[in-house]
């Protein structure tokens, strides 16, 4: 748990520094079990993908896209990022404007959940990352549901 909690802390640093640095948008998703394309899923068991957008006009993965790592999933753990609509459309990925700052989000940002496949309940064995508007992530130890 320590471990996919620090690869997904990392994970969302990457695609905000990426953003920042490239002065264009960065996004992170689920990928497919190939690690080839984003799933439209608020399940990403099979891991993710950090990606620099080319075109601020289409914010989700593509052919013009670069991609910076993709990050494989790990047995026995659930990653859950709950669908944004902030902007109408039902979004499954995080996107980093060129600021740092959660892109098209919701004003009070996102929660992902990281847990154990196997949580019994009142165990602090899952992780709840809060990404607020301004891009940064704080994570806290929370009980199975």
């Amino acid at each position: 748990m320590s471990g996919a909690s620090n690869e997904f802390s990392a994970a969302l640093a990457l695609a905000r520094t990426e953003a920042i640095r490239s002065t264009r948008s960065a996004g992170i998703c689920g990928a497919n079990a190939a690690g080839t394309a984003c799933v439209n899923s608020t399940q990403w068991p099979d891991g993710m993908l950090i990606w620099l957008n080319a075109d601020v006009a289409a914010p989700d993965y593509d052919a013009a896209d670069t991609l910076v790592r993709f990050v494989q999933g790990k047995k026995g753990l659930a990653l859950s990022v709950p669908v944004s609509s902030a902007t109408g459309n039902a979004q499954f990925r995080l996107l980093f404007d060129s600021r740092g700052r959660l892109a098209d989000q919701p004003a009070a940002g996102r929660i992902a959940t990281l847990k154990s496949e196997q949580c019994p309940s009142g165990q602090t064995l899952a992780r709840n990352f809060a990404i607020n508007a301004a891009g940064q992530a704080n994570m806290t130890r929370v009980n199975c549901s």
